[in-house]
């Protein structure tokens, strides 16, 4: 007789509660856009205009599970003309992707390749890798910060021309061996609105 043992972690996962909650009402303050001051342990020139490393997670969702889940890059999401895009791993034990800043606001993953720039489709702006040669064309991230009431609020968040909010899609595996169930990302602009069953959120910058 064969026993199926079960993805503990993910079970966990599973089991959570699903919290509802309101995205904060904020107002993105962009910084210093274009370059890498804004992001986290920033070191200029003649030390070398780059920063120390970071990961995202989802932060303040409206489904209160996704919070501090870690992004990683993954080749899953087909809606986008990049080859790879940044996704949110269901599973909390999952690797994820570190990344640094460099030069003029180039967002790259310490281990080398192209740089994470926004596909130029307005629609469904996703963060990634593109498949042409040299990862453009695309938008590089900017970084801010957010105020609710003119009071700034803790941590930084990703965003592009000053707007910071996200929106997170379930999409399950098939079954298959190495299929995961993730969270498709896209940032959400001024002609953009939720799809069914999509959360909203920010997605955070988390110094390492």
């Amino acid at each position: 007789m064969t026993f199926l043992i079960p993805n503990i972690p993910l079970l966990l996962f599973a089991l959570m509660p699903l919290t509802s909650a309101l995205v904060p009402n904020v107002t993105a303050i962009p910084i210093a856009a274009g370059t890498c001051q804004g992001w986290p342990g920033y070191m200029p020139e003649p030390i070398g205009n780059l920063t120390q490393q970071f990961f995202f997670e989802p932060r303040d969702t409206s489904n209160s599970s996704l919070d501090g889940l870690r992004s990683s890059l993954s080749s899953s999401s087909s809606s986008s003309p990049s080859s790879t895009q940044l996704i949110t791993n269901t599973d909390p034990t999952a690797p994820y992707n570190i990344f640094s800043c460099a030069g003029n606001g180039s967002i790259f993953d310490i281990h080398g390749g192209p740089t994470l720039v926004f596909s130029m489709k307005e629609q469904d702006q996703e963060l990634g890798i593109s498949s042409e040669s040299g990862g453009g064309p695309g938008l590089n991230p900017e970084v801010y910060n957010h105020e609710i009431g003119g009071v700034q609020q803790d941590g930084l968040f990703v965003g592009l021309g000053n707007f910071t909010t996200w929106g997170f899609e379930l999409v399950l595996g098939q079954g298959e061996a190495g299929s995961i169930d993730y969270y498709r990302m896209r940032l959400l602009g001024p002609k953009t609105n939720l799809k069914d069953g999509e959360i909203d959120g920010f997605l955070g910058i988390v110094a390492l």
